[in-house]
C-alpha cells in the first residue's frame, strides 16, 4: 500500500474507533514508509507521531506501543548499533510522548559510551536537554557559538532569499524557517547563561539579530528573544 494511503486509512480508522487497525497502519507507517518514499521522513516523525500520541488519547494500547519502539530503539543506540538518525527518531518520540527527561537521560549515556555519535547528535538532541535543564552536558557539546550562530544566520538568510521567488509559499515558510532559527539560538543563549556566560549569551544575542537581513524578520526575532533574561 502507498504509505499516504496507508497513514490516511489509519486516521478514518481512529475515526471508525478501529483503534486496533488504526494502531497497526500507524505503525507500518513508522517502519516502513521511508521504503517507499524518503521525502516522508519529516512527516513521519511529525504529523504521523501527532496521529499515533492522539490515538493514544482514547487507545492506551498505543501509547504502550510507541513506548516499546522507543525503548528498543534507545537499546539499540546504546549497544552501538544505531546511528544520529535512530537517535532522531528517539528523540521525536520522547518530543510527542512529552519525556524530554528520557532524551537527557539517552545522551548522557551515549556521551558517555559513544562521544562520537553523541557529538553527532548534539544539535537534535539540544531542545531537549534544555528543557530537561541538562545544561552543563549541553554545554560540553557547544564548541563554538558565535560560529554556530553565524551558520544558523547565514542558512536563513539563504532561505528567506530564495523564497522571495515563491510567493505562494513565502508566508508560511517564512515563518517556519524563522522559528527554527529563534528555537535554536535561544536555546544556546540559555545554555550559556545558565553555565556562566551570561555576558557571551548578551553579546551573541545582538549577533543573532543584527545578522539576520530581512527588516521584517530580524525584528521578529529581536523580539522573540528579549523574552530571555540575560545579564
Amino acid at each position: 500500500m502507498d504509505p499516504h494511503e496507508r497513514l490516511d486509512a489509519g486516521k478514518k480508522a481512529v475515526r471508525e474507533r478501529r483503534y486496533e487497525d488504526a494502531l497497526s497502519d500507524y505503525i507500518w507507517f513508522h517502519d516502513h514508509s521511508l521504503e517507499y518514499d524518503e521525502t516522508l521522513y519529516g512527516v513521519r516523525l511529525s504529523f504521523a507521531l501527532a496521529y499515533w500520541t492522539e490515538l493514544g488519547e482514547v487507545y492506551a494500547p498505543a501509547t504502550e506501543a510507541l513506548k516499546e519502539i522507543r525503548d528498543r530503539k534507545s537499546k539499540m543506540l546504546l549497544e552501538g548499533a544505531g546511528d544520529r538518525h535512530l537517535f532522531t527518531d528517539v528523540y521525536a518520540i520522547n518530543q510527542h510522548l512529552r519525556e524530554d527527561q528520557a532524551t537527557a537521560r539517552l545522551f548522557l549515556d551515549l556521551s558517555i559510551k559513544f562521544p562520537v555519535l553523541a557529538k553527532q547528535c548534539a544539535h537534535t538532541a539540544m531542545p531537549a536537554l534544555v528543557k530537561a535543564k541538562a545544561y552543563e552536558l549541553a554545554k560540553a557539546f557547544v564548541e563554538n557559538p558565535e560560529e554556530m550562530v553565524r551558520n544558523w544566520s547565514g542558512h536563513l538568510n539563504e532561505e528567506i532569499t530564495q523564497l522571495e521567488a515563491k510567493p505562494e509559499k513565502r508566508a508560511p515558510v517564512r515563518q517556519s524557517h524563522t522559528r527554527i532559527y529563534i528555537e535554536n539560538v535561544h536555546d544556546l543563549l540559555e545554555v550559556l547563561a545558565a553555565t556562566g556566560g551570561g555576558r557571551e549569551a548578551a553579546r551573541l544575542r545582538q549577533v543573532a539579530v543584527a545578522a539576520v537581513k530581512a527588516p521584517d524578520v530580524r525584528e521578529m526575532v529581536e523580539q522573540a528573544l528579549s523574552s530571555l533574561l540575560l545579564p
